[in-house]
């Protein structure tokens, strides 16, 4: 007889709990899709790497989009720790919005434009990795003492990215199990 497998997309539940929750079930598969993924534009990450059902698993969604295949479930843990920064992308886009319209932009027009430019970007950037190159590269080919380029040291200097890098490690303790998602209090 066949054997049923399970895909546990509970993001902070292992794969270790599942298999001995649902025993005699030994096809146990953790996959984290984002909602992005629906529309066939998102990457899933699948673990743990080496098991027949995680090939299974990652057949599927390589065809909804992509897939990474994460070694185990800690390396799953900090790759998801990344997805965390979603709400916190889509509010510098509405930041941008706001600005936008405040400056006399219609809602409709800044919506569309910021909503093209971020996607653009982000295409280059994919296109950028799969040829090789690196997300340092793309920082450093903004034209020196051109507009990015001092944008990029503004936020260094703000320590914006720091922040960003607290974010990483409150989700990955989380995700860890090693918080209930209180965030850790930081050097000002």
């Amino acid at each position: 007889s066949v054997e049923h497998g399970i895909i546990n997309v509970v993001s902070i539940v292992n794969t270790a709990l599942i298999k001995q929750t649902a025993s005699p079930c030994t096809r146990v598969a953790r996959a984290v899709p984002l909602p992005c993924v629906a529309d066939h534009t998102g990457v899933t990450i699948v673990s743990p790497k080496g098991e027949d059902f995680t090939t299974e698993v990652s057949l599927l969604f390589e065809k909804m989009g992509g897939c990474v295949v994460a070694d185990d479930d800690k390396q799953c843990a900090l790759l998801q720790a990344t997805t965390t920064l979603m709400g916190g992308f889509y509010e510098v886009q509405n930041t941008c919005s706001k600005w936008l319209v405040r400056q006399g932009v219609s809602s409709l027009a800044a919506q569309k434009f910021l909503a093209g430019m971020f996607s653009g970007v982000a295409l280059d950037a994919k296109v950028a990795v799969a040829k090789n190159r690196t997300f340092t590269d793309l920082v450093e080919e903004q034209t020196p003492g051109g507009l990015n380029e001092g944008n990029v040291k503004l936020l260094k200097s703000r320590k914006v990215f720091k922040v960003f890098s607290e974010c990483l490690d409150t989700a990955h303790r989380r995700l860890s199990g090693k918080s209930q998602g209180e965030t850790k209090k930081t050097d000002k």
